[in-house]
This record gives C-alpha cells, sequence and structure tokens, in this order.
C-alpha cells in the first residue's frame, strides 16, 4: 500500500515586487516518488489580496500527486505594491517668463503651462491638481506684472504624491505711449520765467 506522498523541488521563496515590473514567470517545479515514476503536477495562480492593479498578492500553489491519491503541495506567495510616488522629470522647468504684449495698455498676459508631460509615474491614471486654479495639470491664467509660484501635486492611485513649484515671472514689455495735449498752460512769474514740469505735460501717457 502507497501512503507516502511525492517529494516536490523546493518551491521558490517569496518575493515582494515594485509596482509594473515584470512579474517572472512560475517555476518548473518537479517531484519524485517513491512508486510512481510520472507524478502529475499542478500549478493554481490566483490573487489572494487585491486593492488595485498597483497593490496585490499572487500566491502560487503547486500539487504533485501519485497513482495512489498521495499529494504534496508547496506554495510560493509574491506581493506587489507601489511604494514610490510620481517623480517630475530632470526637466521639468522651475521658472517661466512671460511678457506684456507691445500694445497692452493694461500690462497683463495670458500665461499657460502643462505640467502632464513632466511628470513619471507606474499609474498614468494621475491626478494632478495646482495651489492657483482648479484647472489642475493644464494651468492657464491672466496674470498682470509681477511674479507668481504655481505649485501642481501629482497623485496616484496608491495615494502618493509628489509636488513641484513653478516660478511664473511676468515681465513688462509695453512701450509707454505719449499723449498728445493741445497745449501747456503755465503762469509768468515776477521774474519773467516759466517754470515747466513733467506733471505740466504728462497726460495718461
Amino acid at each position: 500500500l502507497d501512503v507516502t506522498a511525492p517529494v516536490l523541488s523546493p518551491i521558490p521563496v517569496n518575493d515582494t515586487l515594485e509596482a509594473c515590473s515584470n512579474i517572472p514567470t512560475p517555476a518548473n517545479i518537479t517531484a519524485i516518488d517513491a512508486c510512481d515514476a510520472e507524478v502529475t503536477i499542478v500549478l493554481v495562480q490566483d490573487t489572494t489580496s487585491f486593492t488595485n492593479n498597483f497593490n496585490y498578492t499572487i500566491r502560487r500553489t503547486w500539487t504533485a500527486t501519485d497513482d495512489s491519491g498521495n499529494a504534496s503541495t508547496g506554495t510560493q506567495f509574491i506581493v506587489v505594491q507601489d511604494s514610490l510616488p510620481p517623480v517630475f522629470v530632470i526637466t521639468t522647468p522651475d521658472t517661466l517668463f512671460f511678457f506684456t504684449g507691445d500694445n497692452d495698455p493694461d500690462c497683463m498676459v495670458s500665461v499657460g503651462f502643462d505640467i502632464t508631460p513632466f511628470v513619471t509615474d507606474c499609474d498614468s491614471n494621475l491626478v494632478i491638481t495646482n495651489n492657483l486654479t482648479g484647472q489642475g495639470a493644464d494651468y492657464s491664467e491672466t496674470l498682470t506684472v509681477g511674479t507668481y509660484t504655481v505649485v501642481f501635486t501629482a497623485t496616484d492611485n496608491s495615494n502618493l504624491s509628489s509636488t513641484h513649484a513653478v516660478v511664473l515671472v511676468v515681465r513688462d514689455d509695453t512701450e509707454p505711449i505719449a499723449a498728445c495735449i493741445n497745449g501747456v498752460s503755465v503762469s509768468l512769474q515776477a521774474s519773467g520765467t516759466v517754470t515747466v514740469t513733467p506733471l505740466n505735460i504728462n497726460s495718461n501717457s
């Protein structure tokens, strides 16, 4: 009577992988048996825990069964987890310059910048916000001359986030416009001289 179960070859040790890493193919497990020269080995792979596509656990169970129904099992667990926040690549700008138009009396300019191409992560469905508007990654706004800081925050599906600040510098590139007036009214002083100041001729220019 055969009551001895087959003996499996060594099962791979449990492993932990970063999300989006290549999952190794299952090992080629063999078995020996005292009475059965050809032992049947069945591999079952399933998921024991699943939070999202970037955080889950794979279970691989090999079962060797001989002709007498004696069986041995071996199990390997592979934990896949996302532990890395989004990354703003090295080419992400820190400062952007904008200039008012030649004929813009309001000294304002429309600025715009999309941070999306400068963020990388295992999760392609990032949520990106900024501190100035509700537009998210694609920021745009009309600004007056001055310096502003827009802070972008990128968050992945594992709630890991990173920030990057971009300084926006708006400079006055609008030339002054001289205002023509019909004449200047001044008073002749007792000395017979007249004093003309910039205020006498600077009318809305």
